[in-house]
């Protein structure tokens, strides 16, 4: 079973932009978040009634197979006035039903949360210069013809390389998926065009295991994400959250 992936995507990035919100309103000046508190509606000048119209909107939604399922949370003054569950998240091998603390996968939403923004900690540090060629960190990605394109280049999506390499290419592990990248040819000559890439991003994201950019993981997990206050965010969900994970999305 398949689903609108432009619609479900929308819905993350509704999902994290409300999330984001909300960790800035629970950020204390001793750094360390707290749980919002849980009031009605009204308490805050908000129409219930008009909350319960999100139960139609949803649910309609899930009834077409546009998306298996979804959380909703509304906050509004720095308090929560409404949080929903509302399907399943996953559906294969067998329903699951969705809950309020399930993890979603941010997808490439994690190019300006995660990538970028260590990618810019490295550089304010000194250990990577965004006009450096992406061989003085990785010789190998110089092969057919990628030895001009810069860090800046990836991170700006004008490195010239195709948005995905096919999904095969991913199916022998991390190290053979990234043999296959470095033997891609760019369609263009690095800097002449604007093509979203997902290639772009996972190319620093192998620098991160080397050389000055092995501090890009760290940087990323310890320093960053969990400055979001939730230990459930990040890279990769520790074994304890799993059950938690919404299933990724399949893809034709």
């Amino acid at each position: 079973m398949y689903f609108n992936k432009i619609r479900w995507s929308v819905l993350h990035l509704i999902s994290f932009t409300i999330f984001l919100s909300l960790v800035s309103v629970t950020a204390q000046d001793s750094g360390s978040p707290q749980p919002l508190a849980t009031v009605a509606p009204s308490g805050v000048g908000m129409s219930p009634t008009h909350l319960t119209n999100l139960d139609g909107i949803i649910e309609a939604e899930i009834t077409k197979k546009q998306l298996p399922g979804a959380v909703v949370v509304v906050g509004r003054q720095g308090k929560i006035v409404w949080r929903r569950a509302y399907g399943n998240r996953a559906l294969e091998p067998a329903p699951e039903s969705m809950t309020t603390d399930t993890i979603f996968d941010l997808a490439s939403l994690t190019k300006v949360v995660a990538t970028s923004t260590s990618v810019m900690i490295l550089v304010d540090r000194g250990l990577v210069r965004m006009g450096d060629p992406v061989i003085r960190y990785i010789p190998e990605f110089g092969e057919m013809g990628k030895k001009s394109i810069t860090v800046e280049h990836l991170l700006t999506h004008r490195s010239g390389l195709l948005p995905d390499n096919e999904v095969k290419d991913y199916e022998q592990g991390p190290g053979k998926a990234m043999e296959n990248i470095w033997r891609l040819a760019p369609l263009a000559e690095a800097g002449a065009r604007f093509i979203y890439s997902d290639v772009n991003f996972i190319v620093p994201g192998r620098a991160g295991q080397t050389r000055n950019w092995q501090a890009g993981r760290r940087v990323c997990q310890g320093e960053h994400l969990r400055s979001a206050g939730d230990e459930g965010y990040g890279i990769q969900s520790a074994e304890g959250h799993r059950r938690r994970c919404k299933v990724a999305d399949r893809a034709d």
